[in-house]
């Protein structure tokens, strides 16, 4: 991976938590025990969160473009849209059936509770 790529997306990087991080940072900084000397510190703490990311992440990141045209070189299966779309609707239709489920187990183990409370009281 060329240098140029780490330094940009060790820019992009550093942007994007700071944007994120925001709050946290300014109470940071506002603590009593933070000096100037410590933003070093603190800005190389940061940039050790993109070794958490391969060169390749880093070069999709950076140079989108290319990226897409190195992805299209892959090897990929191939996978009809219909079928994707409808493997799609059978898995929202079973998490549906089981949401479903799922409430109707919880009512009757409510109901059998009650049942009990009423033998047992009475």
């Amino acid at each position: 991976m060329a240098a140029t790529t780490r330094q940009e997306f060790t820019a992009f990087y550093l942007q994007r938590t700071t944007q994120e991080f925001a709050e946290d940072l300014d109470k940071v900084r506002a603590a009593d025990d933070f000096k100037a000397d410590s933003v070093p510190f603190l800005v190389h703490a940061l940039q050790q969160g993109t070794e958490l990311y391969s060169a390749r992440d880093q070069e999709r990141v950076v140079r989108p473009a290319a990226a897409k045209m190195a992805a299209a070189d892959e090897d990929v299966d191939m996978v009809e849209p219909t079928a994707v779309a409808n493997d799609e609707e059978e898995q929202n239709a079973d998490a549906v059936a089981i949401g479903k489920k799922e409430k109707t187990d919880k009512k009757e183990r409510k109901e059998k509770c009650k049942k009990k409370k009423k033998t047992t009281s009475g």
